[in-house]
């Protein structure tokens, strides 16, 4: 399966797309837009345990944004926040083989992720 196709699996069918309930139960969020709010991303990160972690998103834009956000998360949830937090946008459009137009993704959800992390106290 090529990278790209992997966006689309990603887009069709995240593996970390919040529920509406989770709201309600989180409480360390963090909100990232994009100039002209033609994308942003919604990160929400939970602690189960020292140095392990539930994430979910919520995303809307190009299905770049949902793939990105979703495999973000699923870092998190790999290798925790710590390590996490060291990914780079590059890494993000590498690892989804993103266009070059699509670069500005892989800022949105690591921005996304930075503020959830310092909301968190990390």
């Amino acid at each position: 399966m090529s990278s790209r196709n992997a966006v689309i699996d990603r887009f069709l069918t995240p593996a970390h797309a919040a529920a509406d309930s989770d709201i309600d139960q989180w409480h360390n969020e963090s909100v990232q837009q994009t100039p002209g709010a033609d994308a942003w991303c919604r990160l929400l990160v939970q602690p189960v345990c020292a140095h392990s972690y539930r994430a979910r998103f919520w995303a809307y834009g190009p299905p770049a944004v949902i793939a990105a956000a979703d495999w973000l998360c699923e870092q998190v949830e790999r290798d925790g926040i710590e390590v996490t937090a060291r990914i780079k946008p590059g890494d993000v459009a590498a690892a989804l083989d993103l266009a070059a137009s699509e670069r500005h993704i892989g800022i949105l959800v690591i921005d996304a992720l930075a503020t959830a992390a310092s909301n968190l106290g990390r």
